[in-house]
């Protein structure tokens, strides 16, 4: 005879078998801790658990003073990889939103100075973006070039200028962007990623995705790192074959 699950998971599986199925939408309060253990005839520390495990997958959050309540499941943020039209894409926004963009001056570390082939320490321009939907932070991105790139030209600083992506920026200075590299991971929320996203707890995964744009001559010419949290993204990707 197989062996059962914990209660714990019982009482989890239950639970998020109504929030994906949509009895429980999003926003709704779960039952109190008192009504779960009438429910389903558990301890209290089965019916914690099974509420751990459902906050561990980002089903639902705590509420202070108020309750557990399902969280919203619907994708904010899409991190779209079209194939077919890279160069006519726009890297900023394969989604809606606002976004806040923020330049500066940096020296390249040693991981920066290694993906830009250039020597730990040189002059890099840091650019730091912030998308917002639906007045919350969905995707964070420091991006780094090497410094001077583009002195004196309309798209100077990134996130500027006619064509504030990176493919069009370098376009206008004829720089063509021939080769994008994307190192795709998942790992633990760091703490300034916890609260630049709102994300509440200690045990939350992020979607990190280390990209690197390569002349032709192979040469690279910016690197980005892209953060998104795990619950409310998904990755897309789309090929033309023939």
């Amino acid at each position: 005879m197989a062996k059962q699950p914990p209660a714990y998971l019982r009482v989890a599986a239950h639970l998020r078998d109504q929030i994906r199925t949509g009895r429980l939408t999003a926003g709704t309060a779960l039952p109190t801790e008192a009504q779960l253990v009438a429910e389903y005839g558990v301890s209290i520390t089965v019916v914690k658990g099974a509420i751990g495990a459902l906050k561990w997958e980002g089903l639902v959050e705590g509420r202070r003073g108020s309750g557990v309540y399902v969280r919203s499941s619907h994708p904010l943020a899409q991190y779209t990889v079209d194939r077919r039209n890279v160069r006519e894409g726009h890297p900023l926004p394969d989604v809606g939103g606002q976004w806040d963009v923020a330049s500066q001056d940096a020296e390249a570390e040693a991981e920066i100075a290694g993906r830009l082939q250039i020597d730990l320490g040189s002059s890099v321009t840091c650019t730091t973006y912030r998308l917002s939907e639906e007045g919350r932070t969905v995707r964070l991105v420091k991006s780094w070039e090497p410094m001077r790139l583009a002195d004196g030209t309309l798209i100077e600083w990134p996130g500027r200028g006619p064509r504030p992506d990176i493919i069009g920026r370098l376009d206008t200075i004829g720089l063509a962007v021939a080769t994008i590299e994307e190192r795709v991971t998942t790992r633990a929320a760091r703490p300034d990623e916890l609260t630049a996203l709102n994300l509440s707890g200690h045990r939350h995964y992020v979607l990190a995705v280390a990209r690197t744009h390569f002349l032709d001559s192979g040469r690279p010419i910016e690197t980005a790192d892209v953060v998104l949290p795990g619950e409310l993204c998904e990755i897309v990707n789309t090929f033309n074959v023939g």
